[in-house]
């Protein structure tokens, strides 16, 4: 039991530095090739990522919330992602 309470212990205190996770994110998100950076955008606050956006497919969309989701330090994921392309207004 005693050995339970402290790796429990342990596990909590681990904390990603807001900065560094979003880096992270950053990083291996520009490793995909398969998504638009341009229409991607999140934040990291305390182990809380919001995400928004815009993917090509609901593919896109479940790869991108997975690579999220299994990065090292993400606690939960406000989703807010859209599959489509952006309206850009005629000039």
């Amino acid at each position: 039991v005693r050995a339970l309470t402290l790796s429990q212990f342990a596990k909590s205190e681990t904390k990603v530095d807001n900065a560094a996770l979003h880096r992270a994110l950053q990083d291996r998100i520009q490793k995909q090739p398969w998504i638009n950076k341009a229409y991607i955008n999140l934040t990291a606050n305390d182990g809380v990522v919001e995400m928004w956006g815009f993917v090509d497919s609901i593919e896109q969309h479940r790869a991108l919330r997975l690579l999220v989701d299994e990065t090292k330090g993400v606690k939960k994921v406000e989703d807010k992602i859209k599959v489509g392309v952006p309206y850009r207004g005629a000039i």
